[in-house]
């Protein structure tokens, strides 16, 4: 639904999606675009998607070249080795503040902000390196989430992480 909402949102389409998930597990508005933009898309494991030269197969055809190529991830949940880091240009989305409460790096942030008592969180889009959410933050949208229960705080960070991803590529220009 996020990589929907981003295309939706900036008018722009991923030319490849990469995933674990099943096609028809995806959200029928991304299945939609996908369709109607011819959008390549490739099915991998855990294991393939660790295999630099197994991606460069994927990844560079026709024109592309490594340093043409961005990628995003959205909800990925692997380390990515650092032999691809290095040679791509990589942004990951986290719903969680990591630049004023860097605990909430790693897997559910927002379970993390509403068990610490918050006040306030948000959503960043960061180069990505081989550490958890360790990389460059390049964009940072904070939020209140003070007295919000667990669903409002996944609906906020939802919210913050698409304006975060707006933003990025808004000055796209800036970061590639």
């Amino acid at each position: 639904k996020e990589i929907a909402d981003i295309c939706k949102r900036t008018e722009r389409v991923p030319n490849l999606i990469i995933t674990t998930k099943q096609f028809s597990k995806w959200d029928e508005s991304l299945r939609v675009i996908c369709n109607e933009n011819d959008v390549e898309i490739f099915m991998v494991d855990k294991l393939e998607a660790k295999d630099a030269e197994y991606l460069d197969e994927m990844i560079l055809y026709e024109d592309a070249t490594v340093d043409s190529v961005m990628i995003t991830t959205h909800g990925w949940l692997y380390i990515i080795p650092e032999d691809i880091c290095g040679r791509y240009k990589i942004f990951n989305g986290h719903p969680g503040d990591i630049v004023k409460h860097p605990e909430l790096k790693g897997i559910n942030p927002q379970e993390k902000a509403v068990e610490l008592g918050l006040s306030s969180t948000g959503s960043v889009v960061h180069r990505t390196i081989a550490e958890v959410d360790e990389g460059q933050v390049l964009v940072r949208v904070p939020c209140k989430i003070k007295g919000l229960d667990l669903h409002h705080v996944y609906n906020r960070l939802r919210e913050t992480s698409l304006e975060a991803w707006v933003e990025f590529f808004d000055k796209l220009e800036e970061f590639v």
